[in-house]
């Protein structure tokens, strides 16, 4: 039975190959006039990079060293990732266990969701930039951002000392780490939406590239 399976998948790929070579045939010569055009248009647009890297490579700033960390504020970058990664873990590591109940999990929850909260703290809290200039638009953005942030901290917080309880006091009460883990999720979620805005932030206002809006030397 086997054997005839595969001899049926066998035929039918040959066939398919068949009725495949008229269409290659056909669109062969459209790719023949084409190649020329994208040939074309890929040496514009090497020579158009070309041109933009000579300037880059003349201009003062490029002839500098890279900047020096005490110069830009670069803390609340570098500490923002730990955070989503951690809380976005935790939170697969929470759907996971709903089916598998695993104790072992619930200690890994605790140590993720413990770094996940910490570090968003020590990012939104210590390491946040100030900012200066900004449209009106970007501060409706800035300020749903910290919204987002601080609930990110608030429901993390709160999931991290329910998953303590039950795995220090309440042993065993699974409805105790069922609470835990909606507000474990709620921080996922809420770090999703702080992400999106942060985002937006920097990549449609510009808020931070090349140094744009940022005030120098200061974090909050």
């Amino acid at each position: 039975m086997f054997n005839t399976f595969f001899r049926h998948i066998l035929t039918g790929l040959f066939l398919l190959s068949l009725f495949s070579l008229p269409a290659q045939a056909h669109n062969g010569e459209d790719h023949v006039k084409d190649t020329s055009k994208k040939e074309e248009v890929i040496k514009n647009d090497h020579q158009h990079q070309g041109e933009l890297h000579a300037k880059h490579e003349h201009s003062p700033a490029a002839a500098s060293e890279a900047a020096a960390p005490g110069e830009f504020p670069h803390l609340h970058p570098l500490f923002v990732h730990i955070p989503i990664s951690f809380i976005c873990i935790t939170a697969l590591v929470v759907l996971v266990n709903l089916l598998l109940r695993k104790r072992e999990f619930d200690w890994l929850i605790l140590g993720f969701i413990a770094i996940g909260v910490i570090s968003a703290y020590i990012a939104g809290k210590w390491f946040h930039p100030h900012t200066r200039g900004i449209s009106e638009q970007a501060k409706h953005l800035l300020t749903e951002h910290d919204f987002w942030a601080d609930w990110t901290i608030y429901l993390g917080f709160v999931g991290l000392i329910i998953q303590i309880v039950y795995l220090f006091v309440l042993k065993g009460k699974r409805w105790v780490s069922a609470i835990a883990y909606l507000f474990i999720l709620g921080s996922a979620y809420a770090i999703f939406h702080a992400g999106h805005y942060g985002a937006a932030l920097v990549h449609i206002e510009g808020v931070g590239p090349q140094g744009k809006y940022l005030e120098q030397h200061h974090n909050h």
